[in-house]
């Protein structure tokens, strides 16, 4: 085909698919092909009569004013064409008379009817075409012909006869593929406005909808190529038909929910673990909700300047326009990233709204929102924006389109609640008319596993994606669920197995991953919370909460997520391998590894994002037995009016709640009495106390707080009235009451301290309702007690070990006087130098947490009649303590008594206390590889042992009671040969046994010399009365244990005399005569003054220097094996400055961590 250099127009029908290849093929011309292509166009008016000629049967063809430039055919999705919103066009110009014959042809080949209609992929595209370039009066002609519904007519029969199973057909257009073909060609007539309105008429463009989907749902078709095509086309007419279309949702939400309750859309399979026959969701069906419920709604983005412009994810060439086929949550600032302008300042404006300012957070979903408040119709799927310069109005632009939209001429202003206006999604209007709750009843539970997720975080995942399931049961969860669209989507599409959020981003790398499980119960606690009980619909909720399994669905993952089981049988967390022992982590033991074996961070991450899991599961519980947390005191109401208030119990709740772990778990939060971690942890605490208020009310759940199967006897009202004691003791020592807190002092409340003054009094209200509830006392408090000695407090007919933790109990935590009123120690203390010249450094911070150590400490100190912490604080001051530890059973270290000197810095808690041992025999003895001559304690947890980072002091995390813990239990042990680094590994083996024993006896001969005799002949003031209770009710078991430490030692004469002095020394003692030490109360007012924690003395100097102290291991001689050199022991204290004056050991080398 010739083409001459004058300008002329050449047209011929071919397929869509038609290639720049086999257009160069057809024409010949002194321009190439893909010059040509820019200039196509169809026939022009002068040139239509000959192509009548050829082509009869399109006899008045409508004319086109032109093609894209930039394309050669119809793209399938986006279409390419330069629509607008069907108000773009208005008909105010005269009818060709071309366009007026137009409807000529329509009506043509709608006269043939459905028998006789015929129409190929060519004609459909023709037609396509011409909507395109004249929406407003061709779609129209088209509609008035009726050919267009003899199309839907023709798709209606095909439905018909695959419901009887007669897919063969006389017709034409009646079958599997001619389907599939008017299916895109409607999917195409959705760019013009009035058509998509016609698609989702009912009677109309809509009648095929609902028999569509029942034939799809409904597997008629049988499995193959030609279904799935159908399917294919379906969906992507479904999308464009509905997409920000209020009217068609309606339509398609409408033929899905009756095609759900046929039951057509579910498929049946034998399930293998019950052989039972289940239920699920159809294919198709899941495919509908995945693909057009769950998918972000898209549309065509035109976006105009005067200016060249340049998409750079496309390898076009500049132009004054760009197409992007944009999802409605896109930003403009992300369309303005993606643009490549010249433009310093780039701003995106809309005529239709020129006063509306468009930020960069601003959505194309708002922006639709703005334009259908300003009576723009949303019918056409594409916006257009404009590109100018920041400081440019939209009407100086000197670049204009015809065909951009106007605003009206006198436009109303826009509500100022605007940006709060939510375009309606397909998702919303399904279930708003309760079709995710029909789904709910047959969701699949094979849940995805996101990838790079630890497995606590799969479990909490996968445990909050099937109690979301049964939630969506509920009337009018899946509403409040979807308030939050962006994670309401995320999780339902985690329902359905994918994986990716339907914006083309994965779950697993978004943010907003960790608070899904949240958001599943956040949104039933929200809902419990706005249904009134009294009302019809709250009774029918609170009745299903019941029934569906949702009240289940809460215990259960309460039970998970607090890591307890139900009935109260927990789960051992470790157990002995092959009978062997390893060392726990955090005392440094071992290699000295400092490459972290965990991940510290992501373990507090982890545990922080279970308690607020366990916050919300409460807070449903709460609210649906106590929505409105009633207190008598408050309402000024009786206990019985208060419980005649609360909503009606099913009577199977009781049952259910005792089966469960709820009572376990409530105990074990209970007992916590570390006022410290009850701070760190206050938002729980007041949940666990809304809801034992709200069971006290109820008289049918009040046997829960009687129970004690699973809390080791102890009730609830006991554990309540120890915590009401240590949070009291706590607030009286800071003087945090809220009666005094405005004058005490200069100093103010920080938020932690408010919510631990709302927590106290939550507490007493809550107790005194359970005491109303139980007719009990509380008289499980912690009490003050004395003892007031004589040897009748010592006869008792219980056993030894009873009577021995009934007198040392009172005499655990205590304070002395240790520093005189000249600011200068009484008593000897390794740090007295050091807290002298400190007094004036202490900080608020520093006061306050010390005041939540001695509260737990008060309570929570290890009592036995194997080993015990005890701990005295200076009367004035909490920073420096002492602290006595007996030696546990069967180890080389039982019944001995061992002194430590502690001190905080005024840096604590951000560095840890300074500890150093006594008992040292004068810096001769060095009791432990990780204890020094010098008293120098080496454990991670202090940062003196080079252990991993999660190993070290956290300030956070960390407390002083650990330290003491861990020293008792990880120092103290019964084979300390095999703390020295290395040696670990000779555990077992008869070299590393025999070195074990020998290092024993030497432990053993010290012990009595040094932490028995010298004890009782010259004990500490401050632990003087412990001492020698201490040795006295235990003088029969230590006669016991010196005979069998006889026996055993090879040398018995080394051993011999110090065990015979020690026994005459238990014959002189007398039975004990111990008196109670009075808690220390510090004033938190005195912290804003220069003396917050002592009086410095009158001329302050600078501490005498002194000379750095030697920490090498003292080794058995010309031996490998670490040991104690009885022989060598030096009569000087090695610079350990015992007593007042004495300075703390520098920082050790690194030649130090041989311990």
């Amino acid at each position: 085909m010739q083409m001459s250099k004058k300008r002329c127009f050449v047209g011929f029908f071919c397929d869509e698919k038609v290639t720049i290849t086999e257009i160069n093929q057809r024409f010949t011309g002194p321009e190439p092909a893909h010059e040509m292509v820019h200039r196509i166009r169809l026939t022009p008016p002068k040139s239509r009569h000959n192509l009548q000629k050829s082509l009869p049967i399109f006899n008045s063809l409508p004319t086109f004013n032109s093609l894209p430039s930039s394309s050669t055919s119809l793209p399938k999705t986006p279409t390419k064409y330069d629509t607008k919103m069907s108000t773009e066009h208005n008909a105010t110009q005269p009818l060709p008379d071309e366009l007026r014959d137009a409807s000529n042809w329509y009506r043509q080949l709608a006269s043939e009817g459905l028998a006789r209609l015929n129409l190929s992929s060519s004609k459909l595209f023709t037609i396509t075409a011409a909507c395109q370039q004249s929406p407003t009066v061709v779609a129209q002609q088209l509609i008035e012909s009726g050919l267009p519904k003899l199309m839907a007519s023709a798709v209606l029969e095909f439905c018909q006869r695959a419901t009887t199973s007669e897919i063969g057909s006389s017709y034409p257009m009646v079958s599997c593929a001619k389907v599939t073909e008017l299916l895109e060609f409607f999917a195409d007539l959705c760019s013009v406005g009035l058509l998509r309105d016609w698609l989702g008429l009912a009677g109309e463009g809509a009648i095929f909808w609902e028999p569509l989907l029942t034939v799809l749902c409904d597997d008629k078709l049988g499995r193959g190529t030609a279904t799935a095509l159908l399917e294919n086309s379906t969906i992507k007419f479904l999308s464009k038909v509905t997409a920000c279309h209020a009217k068609n949702q309606q339509v398609l939400v409408v033929a899905m929910i009756s095609v759900l309750r046929s039951g057509v859309a579910l498929a049946t399979y034998n399930c293998r673990m019950t052989s039972r026959v289940k239920s699920s969701i159809a294919g198709f069906m899941r495919r509908l909700v995945v693909e057009i419920l769950l998918e972000g709604e898209k549309l065509t983005v035109l976006i105009q300047s005067d200016r060249p412009l340049r998409d750079k994810k496309e390898s076009a060439a500049e132009s004054n326009s760009v197409q992007m086929y944009l999802s409605v949550n896109t930003k403009c600032g992300d369309i303005l990233d993606r643009l490549e302008t010249k433009f310093d300042e780039p701003r995106i404006v809309h005529r239709a709204i020129p006063d509306e300012e468009i930020t960069g957070e601003t959505t194309i979903a708002l922006l639709l929102v703005k334009l259908s408040a300003r009576g723009l119709s949303l019918s056409t799927l594409t916006i257009t924006l404009n590109v100018t310069e920041a400081d440019t109005k939209l009407d100086e632009n000197p670049y204009a389109d015809d065909r951009s939209e106007s605003p009206a001429s006198t436009p109303s202003p826009l509500p100022e609640d605007i940006d709060l206006v939510q375009l309606p999604t397909p998702l919303q209007v399904f279930a708003s008319r309760g079709g995710l709750s029909l789904l709910a009843l047959n969701l699949p539970k094979n849940y995805p596993e996101l990838p790079n997720s630890t497995p606590k975080a799969k479990a909490i995942l996968k445990n909050s994606l099937a109690a979301c399931a049964v939630f969506l049961k509920l009337p009018d969860y899946a509403q409040m669920l979807l308030r939050d669209k962006i994670r309401a989507q995320c999780l339902l599409r985690l329902i359905f197995g994918e994986t990716g959020d339907g914006e083309g981003n994965e779950i697993a790398k978004l943010p907003l991953l960790s608070s899904l499980p949240v958001v599943s119960f956040e949104t039933l606690r929200q809902l419990l919370e706005d249904t009134p009980y009294t009302t019809e619909d709250g009774v029918r909720l609170w009745r299903l909460v019941i029934e569906v399994g949702a009240f289940h669905q809460v215990l259960d993952c309460l039970s998970i997520f607090s890591h307890h089981e139900p009935n109260g049988e927990t789960s051992s967390a470790s157990a002995a391998q092959g009978g062997k022992t390893y060392w726990p982590k955090g005392t440094g033991y071992g290699t000295g590894c400092e490459k972290s074996s965990w991940n510290y961070e992501q373990t507090q991450k982890h545990q922080k994002h279970e308690e607020e899991l366990v916050i919300v599961l409460l807070k449903v519980l709460s609210m649906y037995i106590n929505p409105a947390d009633m207190i008598p005191s408050q309402l000024e109401l009786s206990y019985e009016q208060c419980g005649e208030m609360l909503p009606e119990l099913p009577p199977i709740l009781l049952f259910l709640l005792l089966q469960s772990s709820l009572i376990p778990i409530l105990n074990s939060y209970l007992r916590n009495d570390s006022v410290l971690d009850i701070t760190l942890h206050i938002p729980l605490y007041q949940a666990i106390l809304w809801l034992i208020r709200g069971v006290s009310l109820s008289r049918q759940l009040v046997p829960l707080l009687e129970d004690k199967s699973n809390a080791g006897g102890t009730t609830i009202a006991t554990l309540l009235a120890n915590m009401k004691a240590c949070v009291e003791l706590y607030v009286n020592n800071l003087k945090l009451d809220r009666k005094t807190t405005a004058t005490t002092s200069k100093a103010k409340l920080d938020a932690e301290d408010e919510g631990l003054v709302v927590l106290f009094s939550d507490i007493k209200e809550t107790l005194k309702l359970v005491q109303e509830a139980t007719r009990v006392d509380g008289g499980g408090a912690v009490k003050k007690q004395s003892f007031q000695g004589g040897s009748s407090a010592v006869v008792s007919a219980v056993s030894a070990e009873d009577r021995y933790l009934e007198l040392m109990k009172p005499l655990q935590f205590g304070s002395y006087d240790m520093i005189g009123e000249d600011g200068a120690f009484v008593i000897s203390h390794h740090y007295g130098t050091k807290a002298r010249y400190s007094g004036t450094r202490a900080t608020p911070r520093q006061v306050k947490r010390l005041a939540q150590e001695t509260v737990t400490l008060s309570t929570s100190l290890p009592l036995s009649f194997s080993s015990s912490v005890f701990v005295r604080t200076d009367t004035d001051r909490l920073d420096v303590m002492k602290v006595l530890i007996t030696g546990p059973a069967d180890t080389p270290y039982a019944n001995g008594c061992f002194e430590f000197d502690v001190f905080f810095p005024s840096g604590y808690p951000s560095v840890p206390m300074s500890v150093n041992l006594q008992t040292t025999g004068k810096g001769k003895v060095r009791f432990n590889p990780n204890l020094y001559q010098d008293g120098k304690v080496c454990l991670s947890v202090l940062n003196t042992w080079a252990g991993r980072p999660e190993e070290k002091w956290n300030a956070e995390t960390s407390s002083f009671l650990q330290v003491l813990v861990s020293i008792q239990s990880l120092i103290l042990v019964p084979e300390p040969y095999f703390n020295e680094p290395g040696l670990e590994q000779r555990r077992g083996s008869p070299s590393g046994t025999q070195a074990s024993v020998e290092y024993n006896r030497n432990i053993r001969l010290a012990t009595v010399q040094h932490a028995m005799i010298d004890q009782i002949r010259s004990p500490c003031p401050c632990f003087k009365e412990i001492i020698l209770a201490h040795f006295y009710l235990k003088r029969d078991e230590i006669r016991v244990q010196v005979d069998k430490w006889l026996s055993e030692s090879d040398s018995r004469a080394a051993l011999q005399q110090p065990c015979r002095v020690l026994l005459d020394e238990l014959a002189k003692l007398q039975p004990p005569a111990v008196k109670q030490s009075e808690p220390p109360v510090v004033d938190v007012a005195a912290v804003a003054g220069p003396s917050s924690l002592t009086v410095p003395p009158p001329s302050p100097s600078p501490p005498p220097p002194v000379e750095p102290v030697s920490t090498t291991t003292s080794m058995e001689p010309n031996s490998e094996e670490p040991g104690l050199d009885w022989e060598d022991f030096a009569d000087s204290d090695d610079g350990d400055g015992e007593g007042e004056g004495s300075e703390e050991l520098s920082e050790p080398d690194e030649e130090d961590f041989d311990c």
